[in-house]
């Protein structure tokens, strides 16, 4: 894959300070892509369909997903009853959708690509560009999501293909592989702030330097926001106990570094 489709501007410095400080940055997979784009809008529409760790082993995942539908006062899809029937039957309704699970990323066979999901199962993106999803907005909260194929026209085969072509009009995409807690805690900020009327790309920006700068006092606050709405569902609770021993048991990091702060990219239209 070219590096440049790899590099985030947005870590990148501008006057001593990331880009991402002072300026809101979204992506094109490729300038022509732009011109079959739909309209952008601003989503008003309180419904979202959240995925959560549908492959049983990533508890901050469902931890997130969890609270990502309680900010919008509907129930997520958590383990095993996110299955490729239930997803589908969903997917083509909702103007929000939050996918909180594994990416697999297929160099082979690009629209292979795919969103994991319970028992087994998979939304490739072959099967994506089948689809017809009006979301205003799609988030991969996962390993690698917006990497793919290049092609000759320096276009990316790959999910974000995948889910423009389906109608979406934005996507939020992962340049590399991401850790599991501060995923968490930067999405928990991300949908605050979208839930309370910020464009998807302010939204990230903000999420971006939240974590960026965000100290052990302020990530117990943003845990404890997190985890007390978790524990209202008793799918989640369990969830919740795991996450606490994953959070925990690893040595204090440094949010600061792009590696944990800058791995997400918006892709498309956003709305104003």
């Amino acid at each position: 894959m070219v590096l440049s489709h790899l590099l985030p501007f947005h870590a990148l410095p501008f006057d001593g300070k990331p880009l991402a400080v002072s300026h809101t940055v979204s992506y094109l997979p490729s300038v022509n892509t732009l011109q079959f784009l739909p309209s952008s809008r601003r989503s008003t529409a309180a419904t979202i369909l959240a995925v959560g760790n549908p492959t049983g082993d990533l508890p901050a995942a469902e931890v997130e997903a969890h609270y990502v539908a309680s900010l919008y006062g509907q129930p997520a899809l958590l383990g095993n009853q996110a299955t490729e029937e239930a997803v589908r039957s969903r997917v083509t309704s909702r103007p929000l959708l939050h996918f909180a699970t594994h990416g697999k990323l297929s160099a082979e066979a690009p629209l292979s690509s795919s969103i994991r999901l319970a028992n087994g199962e998979e939304l490739t993106v072959y099967e994506l560009m089948g689809l017809h999803l009006d979301a205003d907005l799609v988030v991969l909260s996962a390993c690698e999501t917006g990497r793919g194929e290049v092609t000759g026209g320096d276009d990316i085969v790959g999910l974000t293909r995948g889910l423009l072509a389906a109608g979406t009009r934005a996507a939020l995409v992962s340049l590399w592989p991401v850790d599991d807690v501060s995923t968490s805690l930067f999405m928990g900020e991300f949908y605050r702030r979208l839930r309370a009327g910020e464009d998807a790309g302010d939204a990230l920006r903000i999420a971006q330097n939240s974590l960026r700068t965000m100290d052990e006092a302020k990530r117990e606050t943003a845990l404890a926001e997190t985890l007390v709405s978790a524990t209202t569902s008793t799918r989640a609770a369990s969830a919740v106990r795991q996450f606490r021993l994953d959070e925990v048991s690893p040595p204090i990091v440094d949010y600061g570094h792009p590696y944990y702060w800058a791995p997400f990219v918006l892709i498309g239209r956003g709305w104003s």
